[in-house]
């Protein structure tokens, strides 16, 4: 992912609406460049900074940018082993229909 790219994301990704797929590269990309992450903190400073104060609770920034990159790299590696497990699903189930099936077709022809 470019710079550019990850620049547009920043907001969506503090507010929380990306999709997996955008929010994967995002991740990857704010994980290995600098400057990237470095804006990134200033999105989450102005939002969750000016939160907080009005609550009068404490804000660290760099455990709250650990733990959103880490929450976001959880949901991702959950998502993708559902979507694996209900793949592993569909094709038996296919499998199983293909099965029967054939069973069916080798009675009618007994």
């Amino acid at each position: 992912m470019e710079c550019r790219k990850a620049e547009q994301l920043m907001q969506p990704f503090v507010d929380g609406t990306l999709d997996i797929s955008k929010m994967r590269e995002f991740v990857e990309h704010v994980e290995i460049c600098q400057n990237c992450y470095e804006d990134l903190e200033i999105h989450v400073l102005v939002q969750e900074g000016f939160a907080r104060l009005e609550s009068g609770s404490a804000f660290d920034l760099k455990r709250e940018m650990q733990e959103r990159l880490h929450t976001s790299n959880t949901f991702i590696l959950r998502r993708e082993k559902l979507l694996s497990v209900i793949y592993i699903i569909e094709l038996a189930a296919g499998m199983t229909v293909g099965i029967l099936l054939a069973a069916l077709v080798a009675k009618v022809w007994i």
